[in-house]
């Protein structure tokens, strides 16, 4: 999903996309963010603040289906993809920065191991991730031969439009299905392969009781991803997911990397929360859960271990390295400085280990990032 610092469009009433059931406004709404996402990303990639050798085919297949089944008015229209403010644009950086940062640390400290994605969207991490870590082994049928498997969750109209723009793209097939075979017709709404599956899920069904969605794995070291996808949950309603992660994944060990905006009780979050609010969008999570501290315990009293956090602000000034910063700072001219350092002290990650996980593990997210809380 998107975080609300890229616009958003408002949109009247529900959709039917072509075959397809009528999509509630609310729901449409919340779908929609990933376009934020999706757009704000590419904005930054061509700009050079980030490399994604995927995102081109993301994007492109994507648009294509916008215009095949959605008529033209659906979430992903070609009118969003122009560049973004500077600011925007340092924002993404940051955020694909800083995440990348966590999994990777996870993924060096741990052997055969599981990402779950919530609200995955038009995310291109798992094609890099596979690439890097399973497409060099031998081809097979069988999940125990992978280090790797990635599992995303969204919404079916979303999930529809990410296995068809895969299967329509060589690049993304030959990733996705390079331990098993391309299908010969389009996959629909859900894609399963040894280390790669997209689920057709609604976050607000999972609870403790639900059973675990095919090829996931109780097993395995598990790090969760939830980036501005929990934030547009009822309270109550993350606290189910959080259920159902900590019942079936806590035994082997559980990771989670969160990134959410924050200070809604101040006067620039107030103002975030109204421009929002002319939208349609509600974010429950930012009134409850409105600080550093307060992500923190929210993390800590659900089971999830000893939780760090920071705010973007501080990622920028502290994760990044000097020489990073230079190049980001030659990139485009900036003099909303102010604005910015605003900007990014309204997001954060915060990122936790349950303590029954790989030793290496527990000890890189508790030890090797700088944090604030």
């Amino acid at each position: 999903m998107a975080s609300p610092l890229g616009a958003f469009r408002s949109s009247s009433g529900g959709l039917r996309t072509t075959g397809g059931p009528r999509v509630s406004r609310k729901d449409r709404i919340v779908q929609s963010t990933d376009t934020d996402a999706l757009s704000s990303k590419y904005s930054a990639y061509k700009k050079g603040y980030l490399a994604d050798p995927y995102l081109e085919a993301i994007v492109s297949g994507f648009l294509v289906q916008e215009q095949q089944h959605y008529h033209g008015r659906g979430t992903h229209s070609a009118g969003q993809f122009v560049n973004k403010m500077p600011i925007i644009n340092i924002g993404s950086c940051v955020r694909h920065l800083a995440v990348t940062r966590l999994v990777d640390l996870f993924l060096e400290s741990t052997e055969k191991c599981q990402i779950i994605s919530l609200g995955a969207g038009s995310d291109t991490r798992p094609f890099s991730l596979l690439a890097k870590y399973n497409k060099q082994t031998a081809a097979s049928d069988n999940a125990a031969d992978v280090k790797l498997i990635y599992h995303e969750l969204d919404f079916a109209v979303t999930t529809t439009k990410k296995a068809l723009t895969i299967f329509n793209s060589p690049l993304l097939s030959d990733v996705i299905y390079h331990a098993s075979p391309r299908p010969q017709t389009p996959p629909g709404a859900e894609i399963h392969t040894p280390d790669y599956h997209l689920h057709a899920a609604d976050l607000r069904t999972l609870n403790a009781t639900t059973p675990l969605l095919p090829g996931m794995d109780p097993t395995l070291p598990t790090l969760v991803i939830s980036e501005c996808c929990l934030c547009y949950l009822q309270p109550d309603e993350s606290d189910q997911v959080f259920s159902f992660l900590v019942t079936n994944f806590g035994h082997a060990g559980l990771g989670m990397i969160l990134y959410e905006p924050i200070g809604g009780n101040d006067a620039f979050g107030q103002v975030m929360v109204e421009n929002l609010a002319t939208r349609g969008i509600s974010l429950p999570t930012l009134q409850r859960f409105p600080t550093l501290q307060a992500e923190v315990h929210r993390l800590a009293d659900r089971g999830m271990g000893v939780p760090r956090a920071a705010d973007m602000m501080y990622i920028y000034e502290r994760w990044i390295s000097r020489e990073e910063k230079q190049r980001i700072s030659r990139l485009e001219f900036l003099d909303e400085l102010e604005e910015l350092r605003l900007l990014l002290s309204h997001y954060c990650v915060a990122w936790t280990v349950t303590p029954n996980s790989p030793a290496a593990w527990v000890d890189a997210y508790e030890t090797q990032l700088p944090y604030q809380v």
